[in-house]
């Protein structure tokens, strides 16, 4: 083996487009990663009209129950909030209620007004939708109320519906083509108190950060630990294999590791947009056969990276290139270190464990700490959370500009020092047979 050069530049990259388009091509020409590619695709692919289907399945099983008794209903007082000036009077409330007789019944022009554990608001308002008006049913309830969503829901649509029927028939519209004028009118949704404040004010719920945090964490959870897993495995199958003392002739240790994942992320990237594509196509499938494709939630909708405008997207992508990045230098760390073949399950496992850690409270976290903003701010600055939520934290407002360009310092910071033990350990990591070095080791042999 040609003899270290102790003059070499250990940051140099040269040789790394050879190894880019070598891991590359042989990636896709392995038949276990086009096998992997193939399922994951498919998988993604059927996910949503899966969702979809359970989803209308869950609805129809609700609007299948019959209906309480009047004993059994909660609500005991209900304000209307007309904001739609639909002139809606109190004995069209009765008549859309027939349930609700006894129930006292008012009309308001306020909708922040406390609301009792028993009673609800009907907030009943009109905006425009591709040129068409637009009327929204919303109920509050208290967020202590002992009124089911429910039975909130079920109030909206009767007066929805009573509404509806009336226009069709003053109108002399046939029943055949009243579906058709549904399309005009939105049932809206059961809000909290809390969440309702949200949504005037148009800051981001809890429950949607949760979505979105979910939908950000799950693709940066995918393209890092499934490209650590890789990285690891070729390593180790170069090192194993004597392999990599003919490339270390020709290419640099860092261009060696850098190739590899440029690489490994090219398949990934193309086996995740291939997947975003099917899944796309499969929920606008179900939506032309007549399913409520809403019902299935934002998990698998993906649509996030670019909710939030050409800037946050940006910022979005800046965020997962840096998770893919500290990914892949560590899993090249790691799988330098092994010196047997069974030694690779530990090194992936402990990416992996590291890569699960940020995702698990990434999405738990929120919902465990009651105070939120003391929690977004420890998940922007605190690898690794901070890879899966920072990006979803400042594109919604959660944390200041400051507070994520702290975050993005701390991780930038972290990079660069995990790029530097890979400069100053992988020639001698990656050349060792003697015993699989620990991490305490990696840091010791970096120091020297």
């Amino acid at each position: 083996m040609k003899a270290v050069n102790k003059k070499e530049n250990i940051y140099s990259f040269k040789g790394i487009s050879k190894v880019f388009k070598f891991t590359a091509i042989q990636t896709f020409k392995n038949k276990t990663y086009l096998i992997s590619m193939i399922m994951f695709v498919f998988m993604l692919t059927i996910m949503s009209p899966l969702m979809i289907i359970m989803s209308n399945q869950g609805q129809k099983t609700v609007k299948g129950i019959q209906e309480k008794s009047v004993d059994e209903l909660k609500v005991k007082s209900i304000t209307v909030v007309d904001k739609s000036g639909s002139g809606l009077s109190k004995d069209d409330i009765v008549m859309s209620l027939l349930d609700y007789q006894d129930t006292e019944i008012t009309f308001s022009d306020d909708d922040k007004a406390e609301i009792a554990k028993d009673g609800v608001i009907l907030v009943i308002s009109a905006d425009t939708e591709n040129g068409m008006r637009k009327e929204n049913y919303n109920v509050i309830i208290s967020d202590d109320s002992v009124v089911s969503s429910l039975e909130a829901e079920s109030i909206a649509k009767k007066v929805m519906q009573t509404v509806s029927n009336g226009r069709i028939a003053e109108a002399g519209i046939d029943e055949s083509v009243s579906a058709s004028l549904q399309n005009g009118v939105s049932t809206g949704r059961v809000y909290s108190q809390e969440e309702f404040d949200e949504k005037e004010s148009g800051a981001i719920s809890a429950s949607s950060l949760t979505s979105y945090i979910l939908q950000f964490s799950i693709i940066v959870f995918f393209v890092s630990t499934f490209s650590a897993s890789y990285i690891i495995a070729s390593v180790n199958e170069e090192k194993t294999s004597k392999l990599v003392e003919t490339l270390l002739v020709s290419v640099r240790p860092m261009a060696l590791i850098f190739g590899k994942i440029l690489g490994t992320l090219t398949y990934i990237l193309v086996t995740l947009i291939l997947g975003i594509i099917g899944n796309n196509i499969a929920t606008k499938v179900m939506e032309n056969l007549g399913y409520d494709t809403e019902a299935q939630g934002d998990a698998f909708k993906f649509g996030v990276l670019t909710k939030f405008g050409t800037g946050y997207t940006v910022l979005i992508v800046f965020s997962v290139v840096i998770a893919i990045l500290f990914f892949g230098i560590l899993s090249g760390i790691m799988g330098s270190t092994c010196v047997q073949p069974e030694d690779q399950q530990s090194a992936t496992s402990s990416v992996l464990m590291v890569g699960m850690l940020g995702y698990m409270l990434s999405i738990m976290l929120p919902a465990m700490i009651q105070n939120k903003d003391i929690v977004y701010n420890v998940m922007a600055i605190v690898p690794p959370v901070s890879f899966f939520s920072n990006a979803m934290l400042l594109a919604t407002g959660k944390i200041s500009w400051l507070v994520g360009i702290v975050s993005y310092g701390i991780e930038i910071i972290l990079l660069v020092l995990i790029f530097f033990i890979c400069a100053k350990t992988y020639r001698k990591l990656i050349i060792n047979d003697s015993k699989k070095a620990k991490f305490i080791d990696v840091i010791k042999m970096a120091r020297e």
